[in-house]
């Protein structure tokens, strides 16, 4: 059928050609024979009847904002709902305002550099702003294997600095003085701290745990995904295995582990964990301290660091080296060849006529 043609013999894999009122030619590709066949006289009868818009006209007037949402729609599948979410959410930033009109094809270096630029005046943190940049380019980079433009513009811009952080995690003192705060003004709570302490969970994971996912007869919790890795196995040791029993006695037929759970669980964590923190005087700690507490803890007892990353469902070993240096002794082998070692001293091998003597002796 004219018009219609397959770039690979036997393929069926099916594209149509056709000349628009100006004489230009037009290819698409389409897919099934019977879509080409739809697709072709489709745009012919636009083309007759002055409704037709090139694909090249249609990617120009494409903006940011809609790039975003093309981006968006097709990852929804493969995105958790608090994902979703948060994306749809940064897109609503006031320094991306600029950006969302512009059409995608026309946005330059410099337009990008003026929103970061903008947001470190702000007073954004370096990690916040590095973040925002990543979502940008990952529009961009998804219209380019769109074939709406050729260049990612993020890629000629500059990342802020990554600055090295230290890990913060509880000594024991800072835990006993929480724990008894705890137990004074929230003795209910106690468990949780238990569990969270010993399982390293996130507390969007700890706080959506449900019954079904606990197997106290195979001494595991079967953690669900939370948006950023997919399901694992977390062992229960002791501590964690009284906390569980306790929270059974306190959730009174709830399906959630951890009852009172309502529609937005884990910021009761960051109420009484934060008056918690306020009230021991204990500083700069949140209730992600203690995961850090957790693996923390484990790499100090010599524990190996991909079984770490496989307890914290870290997506890369890369995420859990910033426990390294933590490891015992770390270092201080290393540091201490620098000093040369003494040999010891040779002692002469006895004669013959000697070892008998000694012997006699």
């Amino acid at each position: 059928m004219r018009g219609i043609y397959e770039k690979v013999k036997g393929s069926g894999d099916w594209y149509i050609h056709y000349f628009d009122a100006d004489g230009r030619r037009h290819r698409q590709h389409v897919g099934r024979h019977s879509a080409a066949v739809l697709a072709y006289f489709k745009k012919k009868q636009e083309i007759r009847e002055g409704q037709f818009v090139s694909p090249a006209e249609k990617r120009d007037a494409l903006t940011f904002e809609d790039l975003f949402k093309k981006r968006m729609a097709d990852m929804k599948r493969s995105l958790s709902r608090w994902t979703y979410d948060h994306h749809e959410s940064n897109l609503n930033h006031p320094r991306l305002a600029s950006l969302k009109s512009l059409r995608a094809r026309k946005v330059r270096p410099s337009d990008i550099e003026a929103v970061l630029s903008g947001m470190h005046d702000d007073g954004l943190s370096d990690g916040t702003i590095r973040n925002y940049r990543a979502l940008i380019s990952a529009v961009f980079a998804y219209g380019v294997r769109q074939d709406y433009f050729s260049k990612n513009p993020v890629l000629k811009t500059i990342a802020p600095k990554q600055a090295k952080q230290r890990v913060r995690f509880l000594s024991a003192d800072e835990e006993e003085s929480i724990r008894k705060v705890v137990r004074d003004q929230f003795p209910e709570r106690e468990p949780e701290l238990d569990l969270l302490l010993h399982t390293g969970m996130r507390s969007g994971e700890a706080y959506g745990l449900t019954w079904d996912r606990v197997h106290l007869e195979r001494g595991l919790l079967d953690v669900p995904e939370s948006g950023k890795t997919g399901w694992r196995d977390i062992p229960i040791n002791r501590v964690c295995r009284a906390a569980l029993e306790q929270l059974h006695r306190q959730s009174k037929g709830s399906a959630f582990v951890i009852p009172r759970a309502g529609t937005r669980r884990n910021h009761a964590l960051t109420r009484w964990f934060g008056a918690a923190i306020r009230k021991s005087g204990v500083l700069y700690a949140t209730p992600h301290t203690l995961r850090h507490t957790f693996a923390s803890r484990l790499v100090m007892a010599g524990v190996n660091l991909k079984r770490i990353q496989e307890f914290l469902g870290h997506a890369s070993i890369h995420m859990t080296m910033k426990y390294a240096h933590l490891v015992p002794e770390r270092g201080q082998v290393d540091i201490d060849k620098l000093c040369p070692q003494k040999k010891p001293p040779v002692r002469a091998r006895p004669r013959p006529a000697q070892r008998r003597l000694e012997k006699i002796a």
